[in-house]
């Protein structure tokens, strides 16, 4: 089978390093405005995704055609129009990056991951050292995935385990 790999990607940083690129006096601030500029040409990419595996994923259960219930048709179009919410909600934090640039936009990438997985795509994590930023970034996502795919209860006191004994701390130990 042949397929095409689409790489997406978005961009906020989160370190004190980004603290004083908002906080600068200069509002244009050309780092900024350079996340902001990758942000949207990845934007348009993945709307355009979005819609192709929307029709996909609707042609694909048509063509199970009456082996599909009208409880599933309901979650097969759940399905297509939470994708298309969390893309607006992504739009929206984009254009909020642009206007309140003293702020962090950290649901730029939790809800970037969320429309990832949703898609069957995967996420990577990156941040120059790989150190505390990338682990308590992996550490939310893991939990996020225990929530959405196995019902999770708790997953804040998940989020602190892991950040406490888990993986993070062994990262962190690993790259000093």
């Amino acid at each position: 089978a042949i397929f095409e790999v689409i790489s997406v990607f978005m961009t906020q940083g989160v370190n004190e390093m980004q603290t004083a690129v908002n906080s600068a006096s200069y509002v244009t601030s050309t780092s900024l405005q350079f996340q902001v500029n990758v942000n949207r040409e990845n934007l348009k990419v993945l709307e355009k995704y979005i819609r192709e595996y929307n029709r996909w994923y609707l042609s694909m259960t048509e063509r199970r055609g009456s082996d599909i219930a009208d409880d599933n048709d309901y979650e097969v179009s759940r399905k297509c129009i939470d994708l298309r919410a969390n893309l607006d909600q992504l739009r929206d934090s984009v254009d909020t990056m642009e206007k309140e640039t003293e702020k962090k936009h950290v649901s730029i990438l939790t809800t970037f991951a969320y429309l990832s997985r949703g898609t069957c795509g995967t996420v990577g994590i990156l941040c120059k050292s790989g150190k505390d930023r990338t682990g308590m970034s992996a550490t939310l996502e893991l939990v996020r995935s225990l929530v959405e795919d196995v019902d999770l209860i708790f997953g804040e006191t998940a989020v602190t385990s892991l950040r406490e004994k888990g993986a993070r701390r062994m990262n962190v130990w690993a790259n000093t």
